[in-house]
């Protein structure tokens, strides 16, 4: 306990491997942490030169900043990346003790779990059981064998 008495919060934040941010009221960035940095493929120090519309993909510029936090809280929002792809995650809610002028979120990267989710086209599914129910045939019956029919 003693150790963690001692150890500056950033620090504990920066440690986290859980994709963290802190936003200010100007929608500057405040603090982003090495997970977040990675999920956004900045160094951590260009994070934080950055502004909130730089980050944020698709959000409301009339808005002030923390508004739009606060509105997309629990919702899967869209983050750019370093390399001009799209990251998408689910950001958290900003649970703050007091209500100061900046929000902290956690985020959870459903990029490629959502990738996969609209890969699977209707005719992909189809295929995929068109492929079990022919392994399921050629392990009950030794004739059966899977084939195209025209």
């Amino acid at each position: 306990m003693t150790v963690l008495e001692q150890l500056p919060a950033l620090v504990v934040l920066d440690r986290i491997a859980v994709p963290l941010v802190a936003i200010a009221y100007d929608g500057s960035i405040l603090f982003a942490n090495t997970a977040f940095a990675k999920m956004v493929g900045f160094e951590p120090a260009e994070v934080l030169s950055l502004r909130f519309h730089r980050i944020f993909h698709r959000v409301p510029t009339s808005k002030p900043p923390l508004s739009v936090v606060h509105a997309l809280t629990n919702m899967v929002v869209e983050l750019a990346h370093n390399d001009g792809s799209i990251v998408r995650a689910l950001m958290s809610r900003s649970d703050l003790v007091r209500d100061d002028r900046f929000a902290l979120a956690a985020f959870q990267d459903l990029t490629k779990q959502l990738w996969e989710e609209e890969r699977q086209s209707p005719l992909d599914a189809g295929l995929d059981l068109w492929v079990d129910e022919a392994r399921w045939s050629s392990r009950t019956s030794r004739t059966a064998r899977p084939c195209w029919r025209k």
